[in-house]
């Protein structure tokens, strides 16, 4: 499942639901640009609904398929938080992990 865009970022667009629970006072946004509170999670909410039209419609995204397993997922980015406000270099860590571990929650994998 190709779930890809240049330019984002953990903090913003890929933020989870545990990540938004548990940082939820946190404005990545720089002082004269303030991040729209919709941003927030927008990459991650698109992913999810992605990954449950391939559970439900198999064989358009694989043909004949009727079923897949994922066995890992390849993550790519971090570039936009290492450069962004220092709120979001300091909290990468912290953001992975959530990402990591609603990922897991979601799909049934830990």
């Amino acid at each position: 499942i190709k779930c890809a865009r240049g330019g984002s970022d953990l903090a913003v667009a890929w933020q989870s639901p545990s990540a938004a629970a548990a940082l939820p006072s946190i404005d990545y946004g720089f002082p004269d640009e303030p991040i729209p509170i919709e941003s927030y999670g927008e990459l991650w909410r698109y992913f999810i609904r992605m990954w449950q039209d391939v559970e439900q419609n198999p064989s358009h995204y694989i043909p004949g398929a009727t079923s897949f397993e994922v066995a890992g997922i390849i993550w790519w980015q971090g570039w936009n938080d290492a450069f962004g406000p220092a709120s979001m270099r300091s909290n990468y860590e912290s953001n992975l992990r959530y990402l990591i571990e609603d990922l897991q929650s979601n799909f049934g994998k830990n």
